[in-house]
């Protein structure tokens, strides 16, 4: 069993906006920047009789390329404790109907993971026993970050493993959406 999940790679640039982000907050895991990037569907435990259907059916997704601006930072919380710090994106229309795209075309997919409630974010820090008002500070002290808009030109299937120093990820395969430039 592979753990899947479609994703958008961070550009180098993109992910040196987000690096400075990274500090004031103990007991966090900091994500490394080669790990960054923005989850569109989590997948699951696939059996690898599924890859051909799963890379098929991503091949045939037609979508332009998305342009998103990063913006706003929050936390994901379980309880009362905080498990992750991520930084949002501006709303897209492009990102909603590539989110689309991909839905429909993994529908005809064997069993995967049900869809999940959808907030566009980059993880970049995992938490484990960081105090609240710790989190409130980072938060407030970051609330204004923002980046320009980048255009994102492809989108990756990731393989992910899980170990103790947190999870690493593998892109199986990319799929363009077109060019990456910045404005």
């Amino acid at each position: 069993m592979v753990r899947l999940f479609v994703a958008l790679k961070l550009p180098q640039r993109a992910r040196e906006q987000l690096v400075p982000l990274q500090y004031g907050l103990d007991h966090a895991n900091w994500v490394l920047r080669e790990n960054m990037h923005l989850t569109l569907r989590f997948i699951g435990q696939i059996r690898s009789e599924s890859f051909d259907d799963i890379f098929s059916a991503l091949r045939a997704v037609r979508s332009k390329p998305v342009p998103l601006k990063f913006s706003d930072v929050g936390h994901f919380s379980r309880g009362s404790s905080a498990r992750a710090v991520w930084v949002g994106v501006h709303p897209s229309k492009r990102l909603v109907e590539m989110r689309k795209r991909i839905e429909k075309s993994l529908s005809s997919v064997g069993p995967i993971a049900a869809p999940q409630k959808y907030i566009p974010h980059v993880t970049i820090a995992y938490l484990q026993g960081t105090k609240q008002k710790h989190i409130l500070r980072w938060l407030i002290t970051n609330a204004s970050f923002s980046t320009q808009t980048i255009m994102f030109s492809e989108f990756a299937l990731y393989e992910s493993y899980r170990s103790r120093k947190g999870p690493t990820y593998h892109i199986l395969e990319t799929f363009p959406l077109n060019g990456c430039m910045y404005f």
